[in-house]
């Protein structure tokens, strides 16, 4: 909410003030089309003149001062930490309690109060007062922390002397919140939310829902924008009052279990669910309604007293508003006035906070759940469905947005956002399976530790996610932000084919590229890739329990595990056989790969560049074709552990592919058929690692997502193929296994060290390998999208032309013109005076004034229109080479360049009239159209 306070209120307070309409109008200065456009055209139109973009908004609709974001921010936490403060007196007032002195002359109740007071442990007694005007038999606790006060109903005190049982449960109830501190929690969250909602979110919603009925000609293409602005904010008060009312249901049954650990009576958790039974109806309704409801359902309150599996059952509900809290703080931090400041690192944390905050409650939850289960004998949770509801949370968070789909109402293709939800789904489903297998071989101090490389590598996993989907994933939302024929212009500049025979291959290339340069944007993806399969290795190499570990004693508080059967993990021998058979055959694909190269080798002075890029094309589809089918197959024999399984042998695979992979193109020339780089054999490591660590790079990260993909499928078939139960721990028949689980010690340490210095090489090698090729491909080349299909229509292009006017295409023009106009009275006045000799100071400064504001003119949008775009051009570039000749025939006094200049002002002058002439027609022609 905080985060959330500064963006709203700073795009509330720029709208008012008008920047917000100045920013729409420079949009539609650049060229958008708001109606006809699409997503892509519209971005690249802003993309392609950024700095004339970032220049108008400057100029037009600046941002508010960072100053006054903070100081808001702070006076937002002071309104909040001031009602924090006054609500308990407020609840508290004279008028509406009274002290327990005054209902309890004979002091009884008030030594039993004190007695619960003992019971449940309270250093601090709080104070006790009666609401006489509520007749329920209940009662509520309110206060700061030190000072919390214990509000009896009246009939609740009425009661008493006939179900002093029930009385006891109530009050135990309510001592158990102030012993959990929940009291303080809970008013500090109603406090923020309260001054939240008065002071951001009503006149958020109130200011967008006046834009609704403005009719301005810029804020036509502004209604999606605005409709989603107040989607966000119905969302934004659903979302909040979800996640509390669940928070509160889940701490009344902790509440709960206390108060019946202190010896309170079940009968009254049992008289309310009998009475809380309604019809048919409003049993379909129960679940729908609870959802809102501060306080769980009775008969579930009763059932969690003998067993506290819904506390640790994974919800779709808390997952869903996870996910969507999660991005729509990250949506905040994008697009909030700070995020300047700290350009791709501000990116980078952003994502991070938002995948801590994922791993944080959803992945504690996970961790929570499977140790539950495991200590019970129940069902180990697959995480999978918690994960596709906070993948949803995620998808939906962006959505409702102006992200994806900006002045058009959904983006062109939605489907891709399973995308990020299958990601988001397949991180939560790895945790839970790395969750169960740590928890079956840990056997050591306290279970938090076990969690800390499995929860790192969680917060890791859902970190590259969303840094990936946040910088360029959204964007296949509208289709495809690649410009395969500029990538294609691109290779060939840079890496020219030798022999011009592989058209196929290099558009391949140009296609797959882009989309794998972005997966590995971030330094931090590879180590991702490597986490998925380490830290599971790590805990197979620990081996199963051998006997009943100490932390299921303090995990059940005391309560030894149920006797169930041990279960007995996958072989890794059998898991690392594929990765072998497969790694190394690999081998021999990379070996025919060499061959087919040397089947057309061009001259030694030719083999860089396109030869090469292709060499290592070929290498790259080897290392994700070795993983896939480590995937594919052991994931077909596994009945537990799939996903870890899967990943482990695609790991493995890939680490043995790479050394084979390394070791030809180290070797490069001793083998006569494969000889493919080299001319000669030697031992080259040093020029074989950059272009190996490029393919390395992009094959860990493809090759780990891949496979995580190709087992997904499996995972429905499981859901048909159920085993029961595999029970809690329990030690392993008493055998001898010391030297196995030594030698499979051995090796699990020996494959993580080499995969770590891996990940850490490939990083440097990918740098190398990008210095010491070409240029890099341009912002156009890499992102500009096809031309848009239909033109724009003529109301839309009168909008942009008058928008181009308005925002400083008519000034730059009106000043160019008025220069000319002076230097041509100038020139008259020369005439006039039959003078022998000008004033070249005042003509050097007329000319090079021009040329000034001609080059502020090329800086500035070009005209939106096609036939308008070539006067602007045509003008701009006349009157800069007009400015160029004078000032240089007046500083060589060369009277015939002089008079040649004079000319080309003239033409400059009459092709700024056309230019007018061109635009009055645009706009004419939008007038007749109706809107």
């Amino acid at each position: 909410m905080v985060t959330s306070s500064a963006g709203m209120m700073s795009t509330t307070a720029q709208e008012m003030s008008g920047t917000g309409n100045q920013a729409l109008g420079c949009m539609y200065a650049a060229g958008l089309d708001a109606n006809g456009g699409g997503y892509l055209a519209n971005l690249e139109a802003l993309v392609s003149q950024e700095a004339a973009y970032k220049a108008c908004v400057t100029r037009y609709g600046s941002a508010l001062p960072q100053w006054l974001i903070v100081v808001w921010t702070v006076l937002l936490l002071i309104a909040a930490g001031t009602l924090f403060w006054v609500l308990p007196a407020w609840k508290g007032r004279s008028n509406r309690v009274v002290r327990l002195e005054a209902v309890d002359s004979r002091a009884e109740l008030r030594q039993v109060l004190d007695e619960l007071v003992a019971t449940a442990g309270l250093t601090r007694e709080p104070r006790f007062v009666v609401d006489p005007a509520a007749m329920t038999a209940g009662a509520v606790v309110f206060g700061r922390i030190g000072r919390y006060t214990v509000c009896l109903h009246g009939g609740l005190v009425a009661r008493r002397p006939a179900d002093p049982e029930g009385f006891r449960a109530v009050v135990l109830h309510e001592l158990a919140h102030i012993r959990n501190h929940d009291v303080p929690i809970t008013y500090a969250t109603v406090a923020l939310w309260r001054v939240f909602l008065a002071a951001v979110l009503l006149p958020y919603a109130a200011w967008h829902a006046t834009l609704l009925g403005m009719r301005s000609q810029f804020w036509q293409g502004g209604l999606p924008l605005v409709t989603r602005d107040l989607l966000l904010a119905g969302f934004m008060v659903a979302l909040v009052h979800l996640a509390r009312a669940d928070v509160l249901r889940s701490r009344e049954i902790y509440a709960d279990l206390d108060a019946m650990a202190w010896g309170a009576d079940p009968e009254g958790w049992e008289r309310r669910a009998a009475t809380a039974v309604g019809g048919r109806r409003s049993r379909r309704l129960a679940p729908f309604a609870e959802l809102w409801s501060t306080h769980p359902r009775w008969d579930l309150r009763l059932e969690s007293l003998t067993d506290p599996a819904a506390l640790f059952g994974l919800r779709a509900l808390p997952s869903f508003l996870t996910g969507a809290a999660a991005w729509l703080f990250a949506y905040q931090v994008i697009f909030s006035p700070a995020r300047g400041m700290g350009g791709v690192w501000a990116d980078r944390a952003m994502a991070s906070l938002a995948a801590a905050l994922m791993t944080g409650i959803v992945g504690v939850a996970v961790w929570r759940s499977v140790t539950h289960a495991v200590c019970t004998s129940r069902r180990v949770p697959s995480g999978l469905r918690t994960g596709l509801w906070l993948g949803a949370g995620v998808g939906v968070g962006d959505l409702i947005t102006n992200r994806l789909a900006g002045t058009h109402g959904v983006p062109a293709h939605p489907e891709v956002l399973l995308v990020i939800v299958l990601a988001v789904a397949v991180t939560t489903w790895w945790t839970a399976q790395c969750a169960e297998m740590w928890l079956r071989t840990w056997r050591w101090g306290r279970l938090g530790i076990a969690m800390v490389p499995g929860s790192t590598a969680t917060w890791l996993l859902f970190y590259v996610v969303l840094y990936w989907w946040q910088g360029n994933g959204y964007l296949f939302t509208n289709g495809w932000p690649f410009s395969s024929g500029g990538m294609r212009q691109w290779l060939d500049r840079s890496f020219p084919d030798p022999v011009g025979a592989h058209s196929g291959t290099r558009g391949v290339i140009a296609v797959v590229w882009p989309t794998l340069t972005t997966a590995v944007s971030d330094p931090l993806a590879v180590w991702a890739a490597q986490a998925l399969w380490l830290v599971p290795l790590l805990a197979w190499a620990v081996g199963p329990v051998t006997e009943t570990p100490p932390w299921t004693s303090r995990a059940l508080d005391g309560t030894p595990p149920p006797a169930s059967t041990w279960e007995k993990l996958p072989r890794l021998r059998r898991i690392l056989l594929v990765s072998v058979v497969c790694g190394v055959s690999s081998w021999a694909a990379l070996a025919a790969v060499m061959t087919y190269m040397h089947s057309w080798q061009p001259p030694a002075d030719h083999r860089e560049g396109g030869y090469v890029l292709i060499y290592l094309a070929w290498f790259l589809m080897v290392l994700v074709a070795a993983t896939t089918v480590s995937a594919v197959v052991t994931a077909a024999r596994a009945h537990r552990y799939r996903l870890l399984v899967a990943l482990i042998a695609s790991g493995a695979a890939a680490l043995i592919s790479g050394a084979g992979m390394f070791l030809l193109a180290a070797s490069d020339g001793c083998v006569p058929p494969l000889k493919t780089l080299a001319t000669s054999c030697g031992w080259r490591p040093a020029a074989a690692w950059p272009g190996i660590a490029v393919v390395l790079s992009y094959g860990l990260v493809a090759g780990m997502a891949v496979a995580a993909a190709v087992v997904l499928p499996f995972a429905a078939v499981q859901r048909w193929r159920r085993h029961e139960p595999t029970g809690a721990l329990l030690a392993p028949p008493v055998t001898s296994v010391r030297h196995a689980l030594r030698a499979r010690s051995a090796a699990v340490v020996t494959l993580s060290v080499i995969s770590v210095g891996l990940a850490a090489g490939v990083g440097t090698g990918n740098s190398e390998a990008w210095s010491a090729g070409s240029d890099a491909p341009t912002l156009t080349e890499y992102y500009t999208p096809p031309p848009p299909a239909a033109t724009p229509s003529p109301r839309a292009r009168a909008l942009q032309v008058s928008a181009w006017f308005h925002y400083g295409g008519l000034d730059l023009a009106s000043r160019i013109n008025r220069d000319i106009a002076h230097l041509g009275a100038a020139l008259t006045e020369a005439a006039n005076s039959h003078a022998h000799t000008i004033d070249k100071a005042r003509f050097r400064a007329l000319c090079a004034g021009i040329g000034r504001t001609a080059h502020q003119a090329d800086a500035y949008f070009q005209v939106p229109d096609p036939q308008g775009k070539a006067l602007w051009s045509g003008a701009i570039g006349q009157a800069k080479k007009a400015s160029a000749d004078c000032v240089r025939a007046l500083n060589d006094s060369n009277s015939n360049l002089f008079y040649t200049s004079a000319d080309e002002f003239q033409a400059a002058d009459k092709t700024l009239a056309s230019l007018f002439e061109r635009l009055d027609a645009v706009l004419a022609a939008g007038k007749k159209t109706t809107p």
